[in-house]
């Protein structure tokens, strides 16, 4: 199985995070999904649209952030959790059930 998040523009020429995941079996099985996409935050799209990587800022982000959706969406940002689980979930039950993909 293979993860991978990452970010691309899209609509109004703004970044969306999402992740694609692969997974391939023995017998050569190959299927794939990916999350759902987020517009990233503005804070975001400025680092992304300076080419910079945006790992290297999310501290920045969390020490300004004060309310519960701030801190909701930086935690989002930083782990991906949401969007790795998505595609995780959605491979697995298209493999599960592939007699009906």
């Amino acid at each position: 199985m293979g993860v991978e998040v990452g970010y691309h523009k899209y609509l109004k020429n703004k970044y969306e995070i999402f992740c694609w995941v692969t997974a391939v079996d023995n017998d050569g099985c190959r299927i794939s999904s990916q999350s759902h996409r987020f517009v990233l935050p503005e804070y975001h799209q400025k680092i992304l649209s300076n080419g910079k990587y945006l790992g290297d800022h999310l501290d920045n982000y969390s020490k300004n952030v004060k309310n519960s959706v701030g801190i909701y969406l930086d935690k989002m940002i930083r782990s991906r959790k949401p969007f790795i689980i998505s595609a995780i979930r959605d491979t697995l039950v298209k493999y599960l059930m592939k007699e009906d993909f």
